[in-house]
Order: structure tokens, then C-alpha cells, then sequence
């Protein structure tokens, strides 16, 4: 049963993980960003992650 779940978890988190990458993606491609702004973003993305566990 608890493998079941934490299965369940590894696909959900990795969805999420996808779904934010890809909307990552949308938005440097639509802006066409230097690579500082790139990563600039990316930082900013990251943090905003880690402040909402």
C-alpha cells in the first residue's frame, strides 16, 4: 500500500515539475531573453518554489 502511494507522489510531483518547466519554457521563448535574463528567471522560478514547501 505505501508503495502504491509513494508511486502515486513520484507521478504527481513529476507532472508538476513538467508542467511548470514547460510553462518556463513558453515564457523564454515567447520573450526571446538574453542568456542572463534566462537565468535570472529561472532563479526567481526556482525560489518562489522552494518559499512555498
Amino acid at each position: 500500500m505505501f508503495l502504491i502511494y509513494l508511486n502515486q507522489t513520484k507521478e504527481i510531483a513529476a507532472k508538476t515539475i513538467s508542467s511548470i518547466l514547460e510553462d518556463c519554457v513558453e515564457k523564454i521563448e515567447l520573450h526571446q531573453w538574453s542568456t542572463e535574463k534566462i537565468v535570472e528567471f529561472l532563479n526567481n522560478a526556482a525560489n518562489k518554489l522552494k518559499n512555498k514547501k
